[in-house]
């Protein structure tokens, strides 16, 4: 990736390129630190776009009129992050919509970049984070779209929202667990709530993986679902990808390909193995285990037979 600030000098800018009207310029500001600015033709930011961005600055300056949005990179270690978040506000202004309509899709992307900062950006995408995304997205592909449409099916998916269950429907819950094909048919249950629900029906999904080159990665599946989406709901899924670190232009490591062996699914009863909340002592506040579904079989079902 390139560095447009390298051989900036302090107190100067570059516009960049000449790829619209508006004025887009990198800076070095009097403290020698990286910068963006946006002037629009005609429209105007306000404060409501002075949002509180980790690491990063935010400024308007009045001086102009129209005004400029600045933003200012506070350490200038993290200048690649930053290009990310500033290509991603020119790839807006580039569009040539109105400015009423691209300040405010500049407003949220702003917003989203405060939820996606929030999570350590330089961490790699481990192996069990892709196993852990790959087998949720399979699921909604070979599974959820069979009952729903598209919009349903990512409306349904709950868990980059920190839900208890993956998948929630009007009167079903539905966790997905992953595991290796060439390993024990063994998950884990992270929570003492995750296999308790109040709806009607729960359904545990396993997808048995491996790795393989000749398979598919996360992004195979994620281009497969946008092209089913209509393109006034592609944010609100890359949204929820976000929350998963799934950030195409931060990962430099090659994704990992899979094969999806066996995807089984189990009716989650009264009776199956799992913790319960009530019958847990209120000391204890986190709960960890496995189940090995091996040992599950009375409570497996085909896929025609899971109610969503």
């Amino acid at each position: 990736m390139n560095n447009p600030w390298e051989n900036l000098s302090r107190l100067t800018q570059i516009r960049i390129n000449n790829i619209t009207n508006h004025n887009l310029f990198w800076f070095k500001d009097a403290l020698d630190k990286y910068g963006l600015l946006i002037q629009c033709k005609d429209g105007s930011f306000s404060e409501s776009h002075i949002i509180n961005l980790k690491g990063i600055q935010i400024e308007i300056d009045q001086e102009e009129n129209p005004n400029k949005l600045l933003l200012i990179l506070r350490d200038r270690e993290d200048w690649e992050i930053f290009k990310v978040l500033c290509n991603d506000l020119i790839n807006v202004v580039a569009d040539e919509i109105d400015d009423t309509a691209m300040i405010n899709e500049i407003s949220r992307r702003l917003e989203r970049w405060q939820k996606l900062l929030q999570y350590d950006l330089k961490t790699v995408f481990s192996s069990q984070k892709q196993k852990g995304l790959f087998s949720e997205l399979i699921v909604l592909k070979e599974l959820v779209v069979t009952k729903y449409n598209y919009v349903e099916a990512v409306e349904s998916w709950k868990g980059p929202l920190f839900h208890k269950q993956d998948f929630i429907f009007e009167n079903t819950a539905l966790e997905v667990k992953s595991y290796s094909s060439s390993e024990s048919k063994v998950v884990k249950i992270s929570s003492k709530e995750q296999l308790n629900s109040p709806k009607l029906n729960f359904f545990l999904a396993a997808v048995g993986m491996s790795e393989n080159r000749r398979g598919k990665n996360i992004s195979h599946l994620v281009n497969d679902i946008v092209k089913e989406l209509p393109e006034s709901f592609v944010n609100i899924f890359n949204d929820k990808l976000v929350s998963y670190a799934y950030i195409p232009e931060l990962i430099k490591e090659p994704l990992i390909n899979f094969v999806v062996d066996a995807i089984d699914y189990y009716k989650v009863a009264d009776n199956f193995p799992k913790i319960i909340p009530e019958n847990t002592a209120f000391a204890i506040n986190k709960v960890e285990y496995s189940i090995d579904l091996g040992k599950c079989g009375e409570f497996s079902i085909r896929q025609f037979e899971v109610n969503l």
